[in-house]
């Protein structure tokens, strides 16, 4: 359960006539924080240019904008800077790798190891070595 959740239990017991100890007691929030006032904030100006700059720059990451936005002086928590940019579903276009399959030429120091490998009774291989020695096989 998150503090906000707990401070609006606190007010709905309170509007049904519980007193605030009781309130708190309950839900377990602390007394001297019902006391204290939320702060809003008002992230519609960092929103807004961070959503200009993410489709004006669809390749930078958060970190990248993130420092964009520092130099204007809109943000100071890169943090909060990805909180908004999730929330906005902002996503970084990552570059396309090619779909061809790569092929590599063996030196004869790894044809030695894999057949030496092959040979071997009883070798437990993970899927990547297994993956690797049909590469140098082939």
């Amino acid at each position: 359960m998150t503090a906000a959740q707990r401070r609006r239990a606190v007010d709905h017991l309170k509007d049904r006539r519980v007193s605030e100890r009781r309130a708190c007691r309950l839900t377990g929030f602390s007394r001297s924080a019902a006391w204290y006032p939320l702060k809003g904030r008002d992230d519609s100006a960092l929103r807004s240019r961070l959503k200009t700059l993410a489709e004006r720059y669809p390749r930078y990451g958060y970190p990248t904008l993130h420092s964009m936005l520092k130099t204007e002086g809109l943000v100071i928590n890169p943090k909060r800077t990805y909180r908004i940019y999730r929330e906005e579903g902002n996503r970084k276009i990552n570059d396309a790798l090619p779909s061809c399959v790569f092929l590599f030429q063996a030196s004869p120091f790894q044809r030695q190891w894999s057949k030496k490998m092959s040979k071997v009774e009883g070798t437990v291989l993970t899927e990547r070595q297994r993956y690797w020695l049909e590469q140098v096989r082939a």
